[in-house]
């Protein structure tokens, strides 16, 4: 007999009805959300304004959720290379307060500067990690 008159007696799902679909829509918000903001980060790193001119490509490394690398190496000195991330920040800068554009971070990524006694020049190492917790 049903609780409701005209209205068919139907089984209880119990408490554990939903459980299901919330946990489905729980790991695909944290799946999402990972995502995204990795992506952010790796889009950052991987930007090519930052680039020193002529240096060749050593190697570029990219974990998920880990570790991203990119070394470089050029003949120049650490110290026309730091002359030139300076001089390119205060462009890029210089840029935007003409257009009015500040959407993009215009300061250089972390990078290390590094002798390379075997090739006579210098190693510009770019390191990160993705996402920045």
């Amino acid at each position: 007999m049903s609780v409701y008159e005209g209205q068919d007696p139907r089984p209880s799902r119990g408490i554990l009805s939903g459980f299901v679909v919330v946990l489905l829509a729980s790991i695909l918000l944290v799946v999402g959300g990972v995502t995204f903001f990795y992506t952010q980060c790796t889009t950052d790193f991987w930007r090519d304004n930052w680039l020193y001119p002529n240096a060749e490509v050593l190697s570029e490394t990219s974990q998920f959720l880990s570790t991203q690398q990119r070394i470089f190496f050029t003949t120049d000195s650490p110290e026309v290379i730091d002359n030139w991330y300076r001089e390119r920040s205060a462009e890029l800068t210089r840029a935007a307060v003409v257009s009015g554009d500040f959407s993009t971070d215009y300061s250089p990524p972390p990078y290390r500067l590094i002798a390379d006694g075997e090739r006579g020049g210098t190693r510009i190492i770019f390191t990160r990690s993705c996402p920045e917790w």
